[in-house]
């Protein structure tokens, strides 16, 4: 029988290397416990928020389609995306865990 011997290691992103924050970042903006919960359920937990991710969609567009869509919340959405950078933070062990992996002589893919 044949050895097999793995060459690379493929990891995803959302959850596993960084913590996809979108309910942390709207409370650290300061947005109340019941636009926090709107705006997920209405703008990023939808159809359109996975096109945008899969790049269907700009985030130009989709500001004017959330801001035009829920007027009542604009002032919040255009600060939400004023600060989109901030919607992943890297766990902690991640850096660790790909060197340590790199180490053993695996290629890492991300």
């Amino acid at each position: 029988m044949t050895e097999t011997r793995f060459k690379n290691i493929v990891f995803d992103v959302g959850d596993v290397l960084v913590d996809f924050r979108y309910h942390d970042l709207m409370k650290d903006l300061g947005f109340d416990d019941n636009c926090v919960e709107f705006l997920a359920k209405n703008m990023v937990e939808t159809d359109f928020w996975h096109e945008l991710d899969l790049g269907m969609w700009d985030s130009n567009y989709a500001v004017k389609k959330f801001t035009v869509e829920f007027p009542q919340y604009k002032e919040q959405i255009l600060k939400f995306w004023d600060n989109i950078q901030y919607i992943v933070k890297e766990y902690d062990y991640a850096p660790g865990l790909i060197q340590a992996i790199k180490n053993l002589g695996y290629g890492v893919y991300i």
